[in-house]
């Protein structure tokens, strides 16, 4: 099993290192919503000149969703206490984002409520907002699934994930290697990822465990559950997970 195990690590550093590479070359509320619903219209007739199948999608939704995203962009500011940016700019930067990451402006703005909810603002929330929709298009994930996901890498303090394009690049490898869907792994992390970083436990170490125990059947929430209890009683042992260390000549130190 553990040399299994350490085949895996192995094939995710390589996976990780060339996905980081290919990663590397990418890269105030309104005063109403009437007016916000004016500004959206006007935006995305400027969008459907861009492409016909996505332009003529967006205008056809902005007939029946416009209000309803105008009031997912207003919870950014009511909800997630986003005050430093202004939603009309952030509102017109979503609508361009989605004719060109498939994704439409309600789940755009779904995500970035979650983004934002994390601390992010500005171009950074944007940023992590088009690499959350390209994520999900690879892996065709939901996207906000996939959003919390990301952020739940990137937010656990893992010695191995300090960035975006990290975080990115450890999930596709860990999908790529193991029995899962990118669905599957994004609805699992918050389930091991906290624990992992509480301990000092690598992504890499942890998506090496799920690649190999998917591998194997468990399902991938199955697995998370497995792993995170492994690791609080390797932390901290009962008198039987001790006695089992023991027998591995390991200590919980």
């Amino acid at each position: 099993m553990s040399d299994a195990i350490g085949d895996l690590y192995v094939n995710l550093t390589a996976n990780t290192s060339s996905f980081v590479g290919q990663m590397a070359g990418a890269t105030a509320a309104s005063k109403d919503l009437e007016t916000q619903s004016s500004n959206t219209s006007k935006m995305l007739l400027g969008i459907g000149t861009a492409g016909a199948a996505a332009g003529a999608a967006l205008v056809a939704w902005a007939v029946v969703g416009a209000d309803t995203f105008n009031q997912k962009m207003t919870l950014i500011r009511t909800q997630a206490n986003d005050t430093t940016d202004n939603l009309n700019t952030m509102s017109q930067a979503v609508l361009a984002m989605a004719g060109s990451v498939g994704q439409t402006p309600d789940a755009l703005a779904e995500a970035l409520y979650h983004i934002t909810s994390a601390g992010f603002t500005g171009a950074d929330a944007l940023n992590l907002l088009k690499s959350s929709a390209d994520l999900a298009d690879v892996g065709q994930s939901n996207l906000t699934d996939t959003t919390n996901g990301l952020i739940a890498m990137m937010r656990a303090g893992v010695p191995d994930v300090k960035n975006e394009t990290e975080a990115i690049a450890m999930l596709n490898a860990i999908v790529g290697s193991g029995n899962m869907t990118m669905g599957d792994l994004v609805g699992s992390l918050s389930k091991f990822m906290p624990a992992a970083g509480t301990f000092g436990v690598s992504a890499q170490s942890m998506g090496a465990a799920m690649d190999f125990m998917t591998s194997q059947g468990y399902g991938s929430a199955q697995a998370a559950t497995a792993l995170r209890m492994t690791i609080a009683l390797m932390a901290a042992p009962t008198k039987a997970s001790a006695g089992i260390l023991a027998d591995l000549g390991l200590t919980a130190t």
